[in-house]
């Protein structure tokens, strides 16, 4: 077996491993104050928001159990990534769950909850990312967002998380096709550009296989909703493009390659094993043109964009809870995270930055 973090370490070092432009630069933070990135630096107090959550119970049940009965590692939320909090009231029995739908084994109870939002709350594919936080489309009953899959036992638990990772591919889409644009926007080279297109086809093939996996434990076809992109903005200038990148795809994307990876190896599923297969590989990929990309910028944009870069690689990512849900359990996907950050993140950003030991590596990545 391949040692994946290794393999990607070693795809990265030659996109990014050249002369910085700024010798004289240290690599000291004091530099940090030229930031030209509108970022949100209230890391104290976590995010929480309201919605509605689904609980898988008996069908024979007339009536939902009392909130605190309710097992909150159990409450499917509707934000991806989200950790469940408290159960704010009474259920309603439903024949099913909005956010994965068809039939299961149970009934469900859909409980108003609150839920704490974390820094990164999509493990999967490229963010898409409006002020500040991902978005996704929802998931809706639908037609054209699914490729064939094996037939499955019904498995709600399965059925919610691959239908997460096909919304979370399907914002990829967007978020490459906004990439593209931001390149055009500051006179990116043409293979950029036409790399960032052929990324968004990519996750194209990644969402329909991800649904079509959700589709069969589901019993039903399952697909997006419209996404909404009315406000979507393009970055300000190369410094806001490139600590966008850097956050988006050298972090998280590199990460999310690398437990796809961690998951392929672990599934037993012909089907499963293969469609992680195909992602693990295109995301590596997509990885890589993240780090093609802020090299080129900077290169090209000097100063600012160092400072931005330094900026975004000073803060690690977020650990999952005890109670995180998604394809790997959560300690696994902790070490997986704390592998990546510490073998491939760091020392790829102190290649591309010229050694910079104030900032990068310094701390783990937060729980």
């Amino acid at each position: 077996m391949t040692d994946s973090y290794r393999s990607l370490l070693f795809l990265l070092l030659p996109l990014v491993g050249c002369p910085t432009p700024e010798k004289s630069d240290t690599g000291e933070t004091g530099d940090t104050d030229t930031d030209t990135t509108d970022t949100d630096t209230d890391t104290d107090v976590a995010e929480t928001l309201s919605e509605t959550g689904c609980y898988a119970v008996d069908p024979s049940l007339t009536e939902c159990p009392a909130p605190a009965d309710v097992v909150l590692d159990q409450v499917i939320p509707a934000t991806c990534g989200a950790t469940v909090l408290t159960v704010d009231g009474a259920g309603e029995l439903s024949t099913g769950c909005a956010y994965i739908g068809g039939a299961v084994p149970g009934g469900w109870c859909l409980y108003p909850i609150t839920v704490s939002v974390p820094e990164d709350p999509c493990d999967y594919g490229r963010p898409l990312v409006v002020d500040g936080r991902p978005r996704l489309a929802p998931l809706v009953r639908a037609r054209g967002w699914t490729a064939p899959a094996a037939p499955a036992q019904a498995d709600a638990a399965q059925a919610a998380t691959w239908a997460r990772i096909g919304l979370a591919e399907h914002a990829s889409v967007a978020s490459f096709s906004r990439f593209a644009l931001d390149l055009l926007a500051q006179g990116a080279p043409a293979d950029l550009v036409a790399d960032a297109h052929a990324a968004a086809l990519d996750e194209v093939r990644h969402a329909k296989l991800a649904f079509g996996i959700a589709s069969a434990f589901a019993n039903d076809t399952l697909g997006p909703g419209p996404l909404t992109l009315g406000d979507l903005s393009l970055s300000a200038d190369l410094a806001a493009l490139a600590f966008a990148t850097a956050r988006e795809g050298c972090v998280a994307e590199t990460l999310s390659a690398l437990q796809m990876a961690e998951a392929r190896d672990r599934a037993t599923d012909p089907a499963i094993r293969a469609a992680l297969t195909l992602i693990a590989r295109d995301e590596a990929r997509h990885a890589a043109l993240a780090w093609r990309t802020v090299r080129w910028a900077l290169l090209a944009g000097g100063a600012p964009v160092r400072a931005a870069l330094i900026q975004a690689f000073a803060t690690p990512p977020t650990l999952p809870g005890d109670d995180a849900s998604g394809l790997l359990p959560p300690p696994v996907a902790r070490a997986a995270i704390l592998r990546g950050w510490a073998e491939v993140v760091v020392p790829a950003a102190t290649a591309l930055l010229g050694g910079v030991p104030a900032v990068l590596g310094g701390d783990r990545p937060a729980a």
